[in-house]
């Protein structure tokens, strides 16, 4: 319907007289178009001053009224906040709708329900299929498959572990035919392994890139599988930790987060990583301790690398290194013996180089915050004492007497008895319980020298002296220095710890 631009009004006279072929809708008109003697037709058009004006067309003059399409000519009245006002517009008689008949209704509805049982008799168990949720109940669950009637599912396959659902009403997904019959039951392969419902879970993390739970099940060929609640995932032994893993069995067993890297085949081929967030974790912890790093500081660290040479500890973001020797007081040949993967330890920063380059270098000690048992050493074991400790270890020189954890008294070869030995194991043996007497304490040196001799006895004779006048060997007891007096390569200790300096000391006289 169209509608042309108002004419300027008419003066009353004009409007009261109005041709053939216009019908003025003022309000004589219309009580004239009412009257019983005059039955009328409405008709509907678009004026300027409103949306929609009702006209009628007396019964008489029904006939000059213009065909569908063709333009008529009236005068509306115009509601104003005074008086009436009178406008002459040209309106365009609009087509009615038209309806189809009814024989080619049924037959497209029929078509569509044939199309609908088609449908339903393709279907077979195992058939995927995008399906809207349409009612929720307790026990059983709706869904638009686009068939004739709904298919059904099992509610309890809808809900996490916490009962909530995991899609709401009108949501899309895929899910599995379980069965065709007199109505089509779904299933999300919950249970399976390729639960439709997690794998679009896993499918949304992965182009998100949000970490998703997991629990490492078992060691495989080349990595781990991985549990996503109830999808299998693999991951590479080089992704499960920022280092090289030596011990993947260590990580059987726990619940960890992941980042989904690859995800392909629709949810058959899934690969995730968790060296990639600990990488991410350990770069905006690492800028935090480094700005806290100062000789002498002390931090909370977990071991997460255990070499013979010692462990290291993260502090933050920072591996640090805690030496074999700064480890504890006690001797310890292999950190494992002390130490294990994921132990929480405090320790202290005695050494950093190149900050935040490639060639960062951070030292740690253990042993320095734990009390020195050498600290009053002279007091607890003062010269000509009896005291009593284990047999430690056994060198060529001597035996090592543990006195108390940390500290450890020699007793050397010519100490050990009044008969001459060619090693300590002819009379000791490792754990070893004896009693010895002190013959000197250097704190500073962190050495004691034992002697399981009585105070005042012969040195042991030489093997084949029957009493001649052959004089004794001299020995210096009070050091660890028992090679002959030709010897003149000289071991200087001063600077290193006092289980290197031994080890040093061991390899001279092995030697000789």
């Amino acid at each position: 319907m169209t509608t042309e631009n108002p004419t300027p009004e008419k003066p009353e006279s004009e409007a009261s007289a109005p041709d053939s072929s216009t019908h003025t809708a003022s309000e004589t008109t219309e009580a004239e178009l009412s009257s019983e003697k005059s039955p009328s037709k409405a008709i509907e058009v678009e004026a300027a001053t409103t949306e929609t004006v009702e006209v009628e067309v007396a019964a008489e003059v029904e006939s000059e009224v213009p065909e569908t399409g063709e333009e008529l000519t009236v005068l509306v009245e115009a509601p104003a906040a005074d008086a009436p006002t009178v406008e002459e517009v040209t309106v365009e008689i609009a087509p009615p709708p038209e309806e189809k008949p009814a024989a080619d209704q049924a037959e497209e509805l029929a078509a569509a329900i044939a199309e609908d049982t088609r449908l339903e008799t393709k279907l077979k168990a195992g058939d995927r299929r995008e399906v809207k949720l349409a009612q929720v109940g307790d026990k059983e669950s709706f869904l638009d498959f686009g068939g004739a009637s709904e298919g059904s599912i099992a509610t309890s396959e809808l809900r996490n572990e916490e009962g909530e659902l995991r899609v709401q009403i009108g949501d899309t997904f895929t899910a599995i035919v379980k069965k065709v019959g007199d109505t089509v039951e779904f299933t999300t392969g919950r249970g399976k392994g390729n639960d439709t419902l997690r794998l679009r879970e896993i499918e949304s993390a992965a182009e998100n890139k949000i970490p998703l739970p997991g629990k490492v099940k078992k060691t495989n060929k080349g990595g781990f599988e991985i549990d996503l609640h109830g999808v299998r995932a693999f991951c590479p032994f080089s992704q499960i930790d920022v280092g090289y893993c030596e011990n993947p069995e260590q990580f059987v067993g726990q619940d960890l987060s992941f980042r989904i890297i690859t995800f392909e085949r629709g949810g058959r081929n899934i690969v995730v990583s968790r060296r990639k967030i600990l990488e991410e974790e350990s770069k905006a912890a690492a800028v935090e301790t480094r700005e806290k790093l100062e000789l002498g500081a002390v931090f909370p660290g977990v071991v997460r690398r255990l070499q013979p040479y010692g462990a290291f500890v993260d502090i933050g973001g920072i591996d640090g290194l805690v030496h074999v020797s700064e480890i504890s007081h006690t001797h310890v040949r292999d950190p494992k013996d002390r130490l294990k993967v994921g132990q929480e330890v405090q320790v202290k920063v005695i050494k950093m180089e190149a900050l935040g380059t490639k060639q960062e270098r951070v030292s740690l000690s253990i042993k320095q915050l734990e009390e020195d048992p050498w600290a009053n050493a002279a007091e607890k074991w003062r010269v000509g004492t009896t005291v009593r400790g284990k047999v430690a270890r056994l060198t060529d020189f001597g035996a090592f007497v543990e006195l108390e954890p940390g500290v450890d008294g020699l007793v050397h070869i010519s100490q050990i008895s009044a008969d001459r030995i060619e090693h300590p194991r002819d009379a000791l043996s490792v754990d070893q319980e004896i009693e010895a007497r002190v013959l000197d304490v250097d704190g500073g040196s962190r050495r004691i020298s034992l002697s399981m001799r009585p105070e005042g006895e012969d040195r042991p004779t030489p093997r084949g002296d029957h009493g001649g006048s052959r004089p004794h060997r001299r020995e210096k007891v009070q050091s660890y220095s028992a090679g002959p007096q030709e010897e003149k390569t000289e071991i200087d200790v001063s600077s290193m710890d006092y289980s290197d300096a031994v080890e040093a000391l061991k390899r001279k006289f092995e030697q000789r």
